[in-house]
């Protein structure tokens, strides 16, 4: 900062400047505030979707193990009937 003689007007300055930085710094705040709030939002989004995923993933192998299965019996039953 630049050498400032203490004078009346000096002292207006710094208190103008003073609060542009208080007003910048609430600023900044509530921003910071926001963007916490929309990470936590988008958290608990990937979290759902990623729930969902999983259940899907759950539900095609479990899908897929019953086909497996039904080919199997149908294998064995089979065999059994050209015995």
């Amino acid at each position: 900062m630049a050498e400032l003689t203490p004078t009346h007007s000096a002292l207006l300055e710094l208190r103008e400047e003073r609060q542009g930085m208080q007003e910048g710094y609430h600023f900044l705040d509530e921003k910071r505030l926001v963007l916490a709030a929309q990470i936590m939002r988008e958290l608990s989004l990937y979290k759902a979707n990623k729930t969902i995923t999983l259940f899907i993933v759950y539900f095609e192998m479990s899908f897929y193990n019953l086909i497996i299965n039904i080919i199997i019996t149908q294998v064995k039953h089979n065999n059994n009937f050209i015995k």
